[in-house]
This record gives C-alpha cells, structure tokens and sequence, in this order.
C-alpha cells in the first residue's frame, strides 16, 4: 500500500501494555497529537516525543514505518477516498468507497 504510514505499538518481542484500562501507546499518541501548534505535525516529529512517554510508563517499544516526513493527516498524496460515502439514498442505499474484506456487491448490512 504506498504512501501507508504504520504506527504500532509495540515492536516485535514486546507487548502493547494497557494502564487502568487504557492503552499506554494511546495515551502517549492522544497527548502529543493534543498538542496546539501553529506547524503542522509530521509523523517524524510524533515518533520522536511518542517513545519517550511510553518509556515512562512501560518497557513496550512503540515502531513507526512509513515516509514519516509526511504531515500527520495530510491528505495530498490520497488519490482514492479513505471513506465510504453515500451516492445514493435508495432504498437501497448505495455506497461507494474503498474495498473492504468481507463485503463486496449485494452486501448487507
């Protein structure tokens, strides 16, 4: 998938941790994108605050691939929609919108 930028939170051999039933890695991402700024955020400067909140909190090592360089929501490589949208009301109602696994034409919901 081009243009994908992965973010996950935990490296291979180490476990996502969870803290009073909330997810560590979560926690650190929602802290450093809450952050008000006036530039926009590239994926490359969250992963270099994101690990060290983790650290503080869990021994789990967050991995971030992808061209991290790109800002964090930018859209102007997308060349497809990233979301279904209505097309027509029907009934039935017709969407269109990126394949996903498991429902295809005729497809209910």
């Amino acid at each position: 998938m081009p243009n994908l930028i992965a973010l996950t939170a935990a490296s291979d051999g180490t476990s996502a941790l969870e803290q009073g039933g909330r997810g560590v890695f979560t926690d650190a991402l929602l802290q450093v994108l809450g952050q008000g700024s006036s530039q926009a955020l590239t994926y490359a400067q969250a992963a270099r605050q994101i690990p060290a909140l983790v650290a503080a909190r869990s021994y789990q090592i967050p991995y971030f691939q992808g061209n991290l360089e790109r800002p964090v929501f930018g859209n102007s490589l997308r060349t497809a929609p990233v979301a279904w949208e209505v097309t027509e009301l029907g009934p039935p109602l017709t969407l269109a919108g990126p394949p996903l696994p498991g429902l295809g034409a005729g497809a209910e919901l």
